[in-house]
């Protein structure tokens, strides 16, 4: 490759590997004539009613093709972390917290307490293992 295209694409990536910074709501107000609605915060209990497109094929995160299905199951599974996408941040979910090894290639994850199943089981680091287990089973379909 010549120096040139090297150096284009060593730009390209560097360019694609940075943290785009926070935009501020306040920076960019609404235009005059836009309706706004106001809302009571929310509370807890209650029923949430959602339409979605169709019916799910399965509650199982680890077979689940359709996009009804994956809403379904985001409503009701956690995972160990999650991404906020205005932050641009990975944030704790059953994870409290996570370390990286020196190798970067070493995660260790010290999960909440107190965390339940849905049937008051308690959670803990045997339901994570047993899912990469099913995840890296050669016979999960998926792999």
């Amino acid at each position: 490759m010549s120096r040139p295209v090297s150096l284009l694409f060593l730009s390209l990536l560097l360019t694609a590997c940075t943290k785009v910074p926070p935009v501020a709501r306040e920076d960019h107000p609404l235009p005059d004539g836009i309706d706004t609605a106001r809302a009571e915060p929310g509370r807890r209990g209650g029923v949430f009613i959602q339409s979605v497109p169709g019916e799910p094929s399965t509650f199982n995160p680890l077979v689940s093709e359709d996009a009804t299905s994956g809403g379904f199951i985001g409503l009701f599974l956690d995972s160990l972390t999650r991404y906020n996408a205005v932050t641009q941040e990975v944030e704790p979910g059953l994870a409290a917290r996570w370390e990286i090894g020196q190798d970067n290639k070493t995660f260790t994850f010290f999960l909440r307490p107190g965390i339940r199943w849905s049937d008051g089981a308690p959670f803990s680091a045997d339901d994570v293992l047993f899912t990469f287990q099913a995840i890296y089973d050669p016979r999960y379909p998926n792999r």
